[in-house]
């Protein structure tokens, strides 16, 4: 996880191929934890939803992106990034929907969306 978060990274692998590893890694809670709280994760899902998710051929990318945010959502601790206005990765997420209509994409939204609004987590509710 140390060289998929490197910024070095980005000359020698595509973000395509990059979040797809991150997917799988953070299904292992050490790795998400490390993610969230060491690395910036929050940082970089920002910058991907503003960015390369929004170009219409990046589907891959986005339904990545919205699936590490949807996996590391059950964690107690990346509640508080989540919730942050400045980050606002819920309305990043959101806005999606406007550029990309496959119905994995909307599928994963609706999924991390229902994650968000329940009696546990209610970061997403306002």
């Amino acid at each position: 996880m140390n060289w998929l978060m490197s910024e070095k990274v980005g000359t020698f692998i595509q973000t395509r191929t990059r979040t797809a590893c991150l997917t799988m890694l953070l299904q292992n809670n050490v790795c998400a934890h490390i993610f969230v709280n060491e690395r910036n994760g929050f940082n970089a899902i920002q910058g991907w939803l503003q960015k390369d998710c929004r170009q219409a051929e990046n589907h891959q990318i986005a339904y990545n992106v919205i699936a590490i945010c949807w996996v590391i959502s059950y964690h107690p601790y990346a509640i508080q990034k989540f919730a942050d206005y400045n980050l606002s990765i819920i309305e990043l997420v959101a806005k999606l929907l406007d550029f990309h209509n496959k119905e994995k994409i909307v599928r994963i939204t609706c999924m991390l969306f229902k994650v968000s609004s329940s009696e546990t987590n209610l970061f997403c509710s306002n």
